[in-house]
């Protein structure tokens, strides 16, 4: 007798149980060991069931990685809104940043630091990987239109500060010899200096 189709909250189960396992397996044994036929051996399905989920690896980093761009983004726009003073919010912003990158290090190194291996290129391209910037690029144009800060073309500002954060993380992801100690403080530094770099005069205490 054939099985009952899956209702849609099942599969959406069933989804998030194979993006925590897809956390896990990276975590454990990185990228380069990582595959569907793994994944299939940790959550007990076949490979045939596996593909019903995700028809492709790519699918599925795809997928893992956009759930959690979203979270990020989520908490971005909550910044946005609950915090009143444009530097402060563009700092706290910073911060968030941060906590992404070092809450899982195995994810942020699969999306921006192994991405020669081609499955971020269109990902890397998509509104969802874009939707966390653009939160941080219209602050940045509120905090200059605001007086906040120097009068700069927001893009460029934005730009700015995230690749200060970002540069930090990926440093000290990727250079083992370099003690670089606090890494959260260190990007939070880097986060207050160029803010205060861009601040107007009177404005940058």
């Amino acid at each position: 007798m054939p099985s009952s189709p899956l209702s849609e909250e099942d599969l959406d189960a069933t989804r998030a149980r194979l993006l925590a396992a897809t956390a896990k397996l990276v975590a454990e044994s990185g990228y380069a060991a990582f595959s569907m036929r793994q994944l299939a051996r940790e959550v007990g399905l076949t490979a045939g069931a596996l593909y019903r989920y995700f028809p492709t690896k790519h699918a599925l980093l795809v997928a893992y990685w956009s759930e959690s761009i979203g979270v990020l983004h989520a908490e971005l726009s909550q910044i946005a809104g609950e915090v009143a003073d444009p530097r402060e919010r563009l700092l706290r912003m910073a911060r968030a940043y941060t906590r992404f990158a070092l809450q899982d290090r195995p994810r942020f190194r699969t999306m921006f630091l192994e991405s020669d291996h081609g499955e971020l290129g269109e990902f890397g391209r998509s509104e969802t990987l874009l939707a966390p910037y653009n939160v941080i690029r219209s602050q940045m144009e509120a905090a200059i239109e605001a007086g906040a800060l120097k009068p700069m073309p927001p893009d460029i500002a934005a730009q700015i500060l995230w690749a200060s954060v970002h540069g930090v993380l990926t440093l000290a992801a990727n250079v083992e010899p370099m003690d670089f100690g606090d890494v959260a403080h260190l990007a939070d530094l880097a986060a207050q200096t160029t803010l205060a770099g861009r601040a107007k005069r009177g404005n940058s205490e």
